[in-house]
């Protein structure tokens, strides 16, 4: 295993893509459902509470068990956002590498456990909005944007697909994806 900070029970064996499509403009929270991308089938879900202080989003797997939150900072100069386990246990924060960047860079830090005090870079494009996330120089999972086209633009939705490498918790990557989207759909630096 080479990253579980959430549970040692969704950690990907082989590459995983999964396809996440979330309603643009909802006045369900951005709630939403996750594809295996080889399957179709639903996998995850990721509820958002529309009128939350912290604007929470919660991950479940079908089964409705709680794997995991995203909560805002909301009182501070750089956003941040905290990755919270079903526990209510700060494991990351996910904030931008500079306060003014053309890029859509950020530092993901673990909090807790053994793997408290390490870092995950994650390293974008504003304009094809693609991040790369890597432990100690080493790719643990990535995501890319589906294209903007008509029919996308007209069903008011975003589309992205995160793969996951093998020894990675594929729920905590979901998340991490989550706040990625929100922190940079929010401060504007992507297109």
């Amino acid at each position: 295993v080479i990253l579980a900070p959430l549970s040692e029970a969704h950690v990907a064996r082989a590459p995983v893509t999964l396809c996440l499509q979330e309603k643009v403009w909802s006045f369900t929270g951005d709630s939403f459902k996750i594809q295996d991308d080889a399957t179709g089938d639903s996998v995850y879900e990721v509820t958002g509470k529309v009128m939350s202080i912290h604007q929470r989003k919660q991950l479940t797997d079908l089964s409705g068990h709680h794997l995991g939150d995203v909560v805002r900072k909301m009182v501070s100069i750089k956003q941040k956002q905290y990755i919270l386990d079903a526990h209510e246990n700060r494991i990351a924060v996910i904030g931008h590498k500079r306060l003014l960047q053309l890029h859509s860079n950020a530092t993901l830090e673990l909090l807790g456990g053994q793997y408290a005090g390490r870092v995950i870079q994650v390293e974008g494009s504003v304009l094809s909005r693609h991040f790369d996330f890597k432990l100690d120089g080493v790719e643990v999972g990535h995501v890319r944007r589906k294209g903007l086209n008509a029919r996308n633009l007209l069903a008011h939705k975003d589309t992205y697909f995160l793969t996951v490498n093998p020894g990675v918790d594929v729920a905590f990557m979901i998340l991490a994806t989550v706040c990625l989207d929100e922190m940079f759909r929010d401060t504007g630096n992507h297109q």
